[in-house]
């Protein structure tokens, strides 16, 4: 099992998703590279020592698709405290052998908390390779980024202190590009 916890997630050079997460740990192949962000708002496919299936958790409860065997959706980066992945010597808590991913969400605490953010990147941060040089290194087909905007914010507190807290996280990702 690989943990990757909240300091580690905030500060990975990476674009902010779970699968960019997966591409890093340990033993998994991924079937794209989220180069930038570029890639950001699709689910890859992934596996790991030879086995497909996979388990999505959040805070240990299954929300796996059935029909696909992917995340049933996306998520907020901001409001995870941890990741954990495991690629195998599963327990018997999980149905299929493979990748298990354990999102662990935040939570509110006796103090009130607020945060936010804002992260812009636009294309004079690219590399500039004409499409004639792409071809002669065998690239067929790309998504080039024009501009990656990704806000959100997130708050939590105490609704009764030592007994009861509140958490909540929004964000938004939003991605131009040009194939």
């Amino acid at each position: 099992t690989t943990n990757i916890n909240y300091e580690m997630l905030q500060s990975l050079p990476s674009a902010r998703d779970p699968w960019v997460v997966l591409q890093l740990t340990p033993s998994v192949q991924v079937d794209r590279e989220n180069v930038g962000g570029v890639e950001s708002g699709q689910q890859s496919s992934f596996q790991s020592k030879g086995s497909t299936p996979q388990e999505w958790t959040v805070d240990g409860m299954q929300i796996t698709d059935r029909n696909s065997g992917g995340s049933p959706g996306y998520y907020d980066f901001d409001a995870f405290e941890e990741m954990n992945i495991s690629t195998g010597m599963l327990d018997v808590e999980h149905r299929d052998p493979g990748i298990v991913i354990n999102l662990v969400s935040r939570r509110g605490g006796n103090k009130t908390s607020l945060g936010g953010r804002f992260y812009y990147t636009d294309e004079q941060f690219q590399a500039k390779i004409g499409p004639e040089r792409l071809t002669e290194l065998g690239v067929t087909a790309y998504n080039k980024a024009v501009d990656i905007k990704d806000f959100g914010f997130n708050a939590g507190g105490p609704v009764l202190k030592d007994k009861i807290w509140w958490w909540a996280a929004y964000g938004i990702s939003q991605l131009n590009t040009i194939n």
